[in-house]
């Protein structure tokens, strides 16, 4: 190739493996509520209708688990992950808390456990990755709030959107709260 002729830009190789492409598609059916928190992931089925044989499957639930959304239980297959009531129990309790601190305008208090909450809700989905991220995102976006001062609005909006939460973690369902 001549020095002055330009290269013709390549498509990215597709890599992905076949557990990989697995692992999205199972990812999905938990997230859509096509396989629900608690239920054991029919391993026969979902094999016959993939096309695939265990091992793929296998190891594309072996990933899920390490994103918490999946728990692999010995000799027994895997089940959709769920919140525990020990767990529910302890974000309803910081969020009594942090309504209280909310009606005393005790905003250190209120962002500490405003951040608890979210924090214990990625400790709960036992996502690693997700809390790192998370506590890594979360440090900027504190030293912004700092910055800026919250109205009665923005307090208000946010204890109802953690009340949407919490409702929707305890009846197991899902919930969009959308970001204003």
């Amino acid at each position: 190739m001549a020095g002055n002729e330009q290269r013709q830009a390549r498509p990215p190789f597709a890599r992905a493996t076949l557990h990989s492409q697995i692992a999205d598609e199972l990812r999905n059916m938990i997230v859509d509520g096509k396989l629900a928190p608690g239920q054991k992931i029919p391993e026969k089925e979902l094999c016959e209708a993939f096309d695939i044989s265990r091992t793929p499957l296998r190891e594309a639930l072996k990933v899920l688990a390490t994103e918490g959304l999946v728990e692999l239980l010995p000799q027994r297959g895997a089940r959709v992950s769920v919140i525990t009531e020990a767990e529910l129990a302890e974000l309803k309790g910081l969020h009594r808390q942090m309504v209280a601190a909310y009606e005393l305008r005790d905003n250190l208090e209120y962002a500490r456990l405003h951040r608890k909450i979210h924090l214990s809700i990625f400790e709960a989905a036992g996502n690693g990755a997700l809390q790192i991220l998370y506590s890594n995102m979360e440090l900027r976006i504190r030293n912004i709030r700092h910055t800026v001062r919250q109205s009665d609005e923005d307090w208000a909006r946010v204890v109802q959107d953690h009340e949407k939460i919490l409702s929707a973690l305890e009846a197991r369902t899902s919930v969009f709260v959308p970001c204003s």
